[in-house]
């Protein structure tokens, strides 16, 4: 675009010499470098306060105010972005941070039962959970606080312990402060209701709030532990609730991070990613969220969380708390406001300066009022943000922002200036720099460019218009019909592939790392079958994993296991458990996720998991999502912008993520085959966006479709999603994959684009299919090729084969499988010159082995095994053959005691690479290796 923008500035000496005067009390996102060192994850230590002649009064080291920060490297990561992600809602009269002379009553179901996470796809095995009672008995230990004995041991004592309010009464008798917490559950596959006890508070909670302030209470702290927006309305009409914590689902030392915020160890900088309006009926979705559960009407369009809010509400009479909102313990000033245009990259600058009493972050939000014009546009957005470091009180961080002008183009899905085209319409657009939207339209500091003439940034094509919605909301308030007729078209296979003659010589897996032209050669090998097997994944070879790739020995092809899990790793075994995605949304901090993507990468590595399905970054269309908690915000740019973070540092780390759910999938009632009924303008702008700038951004490896349709067609079956739009106009190379167990049939699945389809698939009818010349070869290689590219990047490899030696013993370690049933372990082992062996070594599972045997050789087998009873049993096959058996018969003292049992068996290896499976008939034995030993001398 050329260069025909005048810029002038509202109130220069605002922009560059006026100091922002109002206490910006909220923490916000760094998207961009910022000129100050780089921001660590945990704390520095803050040094002693500086204090000039002599005190009046004693300094007392114990004040939030004068603490060492408590943060370091020894303190795990996922307690420090529970804590930077929880929000600071009300704080009236200082109430918070608590003193360490203040004596604490604790009420409510997180004292004992604290909610980490949520069920379903975000369920993390984690026993290693910290309640809020032990939270704040840790801080009782540092002599922060004094926490309520009676209390705490009634609660610790009873389980689902209720107070009465002569119990609370007797407590208000020592306590100076009430600390009450509400919980709520959350899980995928289910929505919520706007009924009391679930959107609104329970009768419980209510009547425990009353009997609170009957008991004398007039200090009563609220956390919310809970992974969905609920009702604050009723909170915020008693006087005596003084302060309110949104503490979300924390993860699983979420107890630590509670208690770290209340005592002022950790300063909040948690900023709200969504708007907490009035009551749920002012929310734009509200008429259609649950009108039908066979689809969802998107009438409010574009106009989705504050965008609806700051257009048709900007008093804010409906809002309790508005997007981008968050208060803190300190306050800070922002100066030195600076904007730069080169080309089309605006760049703007602001110094930020605490100039309060407690060490903290602050996020500085970069909003945008673009023109009305002839498309309508929302009242405000947000285009940039950045977080600064920990500032102690005077110091300061300037910040930087780049906002690319095309970005703020609007989509004309109705011809109003040139259809399917982005356009930048001609007009003032203004800039708004604050702490949260509403206060950047207060603040005073912001400026304005000039865009002389209407530009056409981009010319597409139509895609997915609405074909079964019948109206949208527009900028002043009425509606428009957007009703198209469009044609669905059939699937067909349509591949630019370019398929070549099978190569004399065996091309592996290996060659293809240093010689990735050899790719089509390398797939030319492989039979339709075995290409189409690529194409789905297969049963789990971890314990709790969502399948594995196809494998294949032959060719060198290793498997590569998935994992699902938006807040760690979800498998059986015990891994670490961080905050809903929600809560790390909160945090605006790019460096911290990009800090947890990289630390669930290496402990996905430590268990084997090659796939991670994750991050998801569907839009908070409506506070009653049932799978809210697995995404980011209302905001498309904000969530793209996470996502984009988390996916570099897992990616960087060398394990590939899955973004998801492509898209749509804002409704979880009826999930599979609900319809998503939106304008194009709609899909484009806010739902299809966060997928578009992750991608632009970090490239992730896998791309999830959504089990909905939009506009009546399945994602998972649209060609003009996922090669119109992804791979066409996106230029997406990497694997586009399926929701578990999603319905549409494989073919058709590869047809409309998809590489690789998550558990299972019926391979037969795909065959079918294939050998009918619905699917062609070009097509099957093609998405094979995907794959393969796909386990390549992971470092993914088969192990060399064991060598059965011909001229002497060799000997093959349990531990040297390829494959195995997800059900067995691998665990330490005590036997001599053996590190490792597998357990749980249960009838009807198995081991599966590659060996290479240089002769045809029969050999005497001898099995070291630990066996306390003297039971098990397996049988051995060879290349799917079964060609020996093997019947325990040594007891041993225990599991990890090993002897050489004398039941020794003979078994032919033919000469050449082999897979050799071990499937056990009896349950009973471990095993830590097999001798083989040639029964006749080759002499």
């Amino acid at each position: 675009m050329k260069k025909r923008i005048m810029y002038r500035m509202i109130a220069c000496a605002l922009l560059f010499t006026m100091l922002c005067t109002a206490m910006l009390s909220c923490s916000k996102k760094n998207e961009e470098t910022q000129e100050e060192p780089e921001e660590e994850i945990t704390e520095p230590e803050a040094e002693a306060p500086v204090v000039e002649g002599e005190p009046e009064e004693e300094i007392d080291p114990m004040h939030p105010a004068n603490r060492r920060v408590v943060y370091s490297d020894l303190v795990p990561l996922s307690r420090g972005a529970a804590a930077e992600g929880m929000v600071l809602l009300k704080n009236e009269e200082q109430t918070l941070p608590l003193n360490h002379d203040k004596n604490v009553a604790l009420f409510g179901n997180a004292v004992i039962n604290l909610v980490d996470g949520a069920s379903g796809s975000a369920n993390v095995n984690n026993s290693n959970k910290v309640n809020l009672l032990e939270g704040m008995l840790t801080k009782q230990k540092e002599e922060k606080i004094t926490v309520n004995e009676q209390m705490a041991k009634a609660y610790a004592e009873a389980e689902n312990y209720v107070p009465t309010v002569e119990e609370m009464t007797e407590a208000r008798k020592t306590s100076d402060v009430a600390v009450y917490t509400i919980t709520r559950t959350a899980s995928d596959g289910a929505d919520r209701d706007d009924v009391v006890g679930d959107y609104y508070l329970s009768t419980e909670e209510m009547q425990d709030i009353k009997n609170l302030i009957a008991a004398g209470f007039d200090d009563i702290i609220v956390v919310l532990n809970v992974g969905c927006i609920i009702d604050t309305t009723r909170l915020l009409s008693y006087p005596e609730i003084k302060a309110i914590l949104l503490a979300w689902l924390p993860g699983e030392y979420g107890g630590d991070a509670v208690a770290d915020i209340l005592v002022g160890d950790v300063t909040p900088s948690g900023k709200l990613t969504d708007t907490l309006a009035r009551n749920y009926k002012v929310y734009p979705s509200y008429r259609t969220f649950a009108a039908n559960n066979d689809y969802v009407e998107y009438k409010e369009d574009i106009y989705v969380g504050y965008r609806y809010f700051e257009t048709f509400d900007p008093t804010y009479k409906d809002v309790n708390f508005e997007f981008g909102f968050g208060l803190s313990y300190t306050t800070f000033e922002y100066s030195n406001v600076t904007c730069d245009f080169e080309g089309d990259i605006l760049t703007v600058k602001c110094k930020i300066t605490n100039t309060g009493d407690y060490w903290g972050k602050e996020t500085v939000q970069l909003y945008v009022s673009t023109p009305q014009g002839l498309l309508g546009n929302p009242a405000k957005e947000l285009c940039a943000f950045a977080k600064t470091r920990a500032l102690y009180p005077g110091d300061s961080q300037t910040v930087t922002m780049t906002v690319d002008i095309n970005d703020l183009a609007s989509y004309d899905d109705m011809g109003k200036i040139q259809k399917s085209a982005y356009v930048l319409e001609e007009g003032d657009y203004e800039f708004f720099i604050g702490s949260s939207i509403r206060d950047a339209g207060s603040s005073g500091l912001g400026f304005m460019f000039t865009q002389d003439e209407t530009v056409i940034v981009k010319q597409l094509s139509e895609k997915l218009p609405a074909r079964m919605l019948k109206e949208r909301l527009l900028a002043d308030g009425s509606y428009e019909k957007v009703y198209t007729e469009y044609e669905i078209k059939e699937l067909t296979a349509q591949s630019d592939w370019k398929t070549v003659e099978a190569p004399e010589e065996v091309v592996m897996f290996e060659d293809l790392e240093e010689n990735p032209e050899l790719m089509a050669s390398f797939l030319a090998q492989l039979e339709p079958l075995k290409l189409i097997r690529l194409l789905y994944s297969h049963t789990a070879k971890i314990t709790g994993g969502e399948g594995t790739t196809e494998y294949d020995f032959t060719y060198g092809i290793p498997y590569a296991n998935t994992a699902d899990g938006t807040a760690g790793l979800r498998l059986s075994r015990v891994c670490t458990e961080y905050p809903i995605q929600t809560a790390l949304a909160c945090t605006w901090n790019t460096k911290l996720l990009e800090k947890i993507g990289e630390a669930v990468a290496e402990e996905a590595k430590e268990k084997d998991v090659q796939m991670w399905l994750a991050p998801a970054v569907n839009i908070h269309r409506d506070p009653l999502c049932g799978a809210n908690f697995e995404y980011f915000s209302e905001d498309p740019y904000l969530s793209g912008v996470l996502a984009a973070a988390m996916i570099t540092g897992s990616q960087e780390a060398g394990v590939a993520t899955a973004l998801k759910h492509l898209v749509g999938n804002e409704k979880e009632t009826n999930r599979i085959k609900s319809d998503s009924r939106m304008s194009e303008r709609a899909l484009r702008e806010i739902y299809l966006e966060p997928f578009r700038i992750a991608i632009e951004l970090a490239d992730p490896w896998m791309l999830m479709t959504s089990y909905n349709k939009i506009n009546g067609v399945k994602t998972s079956a649209s060609y003009d999603l996922l090669n119109g739009i992804v791979r066409d106009e996106w230029g997406y190379t990497g694997v586009i994959c399926t929701d578990r167990k999603d319905s549409t049939t494989l073919p058709d699945a590869i047809l409309a684009g998809v590489d690789l389809t998550l558990p299972h698939a019926d391979r037969n009818t795909a065959l079918q299919a294939y050998n009918d010349g619905i699917l062609t070869r070009a097509l099957l290689e093609e998405h094979a090729a995907r794959v393969i590219e796909l386990v390549l990047k992971t470092g993914r490899r088969i192990k060399g084969a064991v060598d059965i030696n011909s001229s002497g013993a060799s000997v093959l370690k349990s531990t040297d499988f390829m494959t195995k049933s997800a059900d067995i372990i691998v665990e330490d082992c005590e036997d001599e010159g053996i590190d490792r062996n597998t357990g749980a070594n249960h009838k009807d599972l198995y081991l599966e082995y590659y060996v290479n045997s240089k002769k045809n050789m029969e050999y005497d087998v001898t099995v070291r095994v630990a066996s306390p009873e003297g039971l098990g049993a397996f049988d051995v096959y060879i290349d799917g053959t079964k060609q020996a058996s093997f019947d325990n018969s040594t007891q041993t003292a225990g599991w990890q005691v090993w002897a050489d049992d004398p039941n020794t068996f003979k078994l032919t290896v033919p000469a050449g690479n082999h897979t050799l499976k071990i499937v056990f008939t009896e349950s009973g034995l471990n095993f830590s290796k097999l001798t083989f030993t040639p029964a006749v001398s080759e002499n």
